[in-house]
């Protein structure tokens, strides 16, 4: 949830405050637009949806209205979603993220409160392939957005049943690399196939430090495998070598360690249309024709933002072949790490 969190809430907000230059000059007197970021997860314990402000006065820097929570934030704010197709409709409850464990990030802007609109996943329905509509209200005005709730997914391959062929090669080849695929779940409609996908790996293994104990503890790293991967036919191939190399630079080395593998999880982190759309944006205005200001991507009628879906899946219960373990114990990656076959 985070990581699409700091890329989008602050991309309006920017336009107002880029560098935070006290001489900024502001179009008019006043400048006032709303910012609006929303994905609707399936994963998370919650729905939510930040509502901020760009704010500018001519009579106040821009560095002091964005330390003030006031200049941020709106106080009478109506924020609701609709499904429909289901006759359901809620309205969020404000309440400061800090309270339940979201902090946000120290920077320019003012970082408490960290006010969010939210509603429990359990006064929520979830529908994949549900039309929710966005609907928020305050000033006289009304701003919305619609977007599609991204399937759920299942993995084809690897199968869970077989090992993990994973050997790093010295020259690896893309295209010979191990394949991931995965399929919508059954049942599911097609135009709400996620859009984007990220792909983590996380490994499991045991540790000992015998200067310390001879007691075996649990650990796990998550490795981010594929970012923001725009997948053919639900399908795409990972890097080997990039899960090692991380192995190799993450974990202490040490006379007195020993390890073992114990498993692997595949952690699939899937985005809707819109995200896609940005990234794109994004894109087409990167290289050396680009232009130094971020592309105003929103599917927010009247504002700026962005109203999506994103769901994080987790599939445990995967493990490395003979072969792999032995790179993992005596390959050029993680020969020092100790890991036993």
């Amino acid at each position: 949830m985070k990581s699409f969190l700091i890329i989008f809430c602050l991309i309006g907000v920017s336009a107002f405050f880029s560098s935070c230059d006290n001489d900024l000059e502001l179009i008019g007197p006043k400048v006032e637009v709303p910012i609006i970021y929303g994905a609707i997860s399936i994963s998370d314990p919650f729905v939510f949806i930040r509502l901020e402000r760009a704010f500018g006065d001519n009579n106040i820097s821009p560095l002091e209205l964005s330390k003030n929570p006031d200049s941020l934030y709106y106080n009478d704010a109506v924020v609701t979603i609709s499904l429909p197709s289901k006759n359901f409709s809620v309205e969020l409850e404000r309440v400061d993220a800090t309270t339940l464990g979201f902090p946000r990030d120290t920077g320019v802007f003012a970082n408490t409160p960290n006010y969010i609109y939210k509603v429990d996943k359990d006064q929520f329905i979830f529908e994949p392939g549900g039309k929710y509509n966005l609907s928020i209200k305050v000033k006289g005005k009304e701003y919305t957005s619609s977007t599609l709730l991204i399937n759920l997914i299942e993995i084809v391959q690897p199968k869970i049943s077989q090992p993990l062929l994973w050997n790093p090669k010295v020259d690896e080849v893309i295209t010979q690399s191990p394949l991931f695929w995965f399929q919508n779940k059954e049942g599911s409609q097609e135009e709400a196939s996620p859009a984007i996908v990220s792909l983590f790996v996380r490994f499991n293994y045991n540790e000992r430090d015998q200067a310390v104990s001879q007691e075996y503890i649990p650990k796990s790293l998550l490795i981010s495998v594929a970012e923001s991967v725009i997948p053919d036919g639900n399908r795409f191939r990972y890097s080997i070598n990039k899960i090692y190399a991380k192995i190799g630079e993450s974990l202490a080395k040490s006379a007195t360690i020993d390890r073992y593998s114990t498993s692997v999880d595949f952690v699939v982190v899937t985005g809707g249309k819109e995200f896609l759309d940005y990234n794109e944006a994004l894109a087409a205005n990167s290289g050396i024709t680009g232009t130094q200001d971020f592309p105003i991507f929103t599917n927010i009628i009247g504002g700026f933002g962005i109203f999506s879906s994103k769901n994080t899946q987790n599939f445990p219960g995967y493990y490395l072949s003979e072969l792999s373990l032995d790179s993992l114990a005596v390959g050029r990656y993680t020969k020092e790490l100790n890991f036993r076959k």
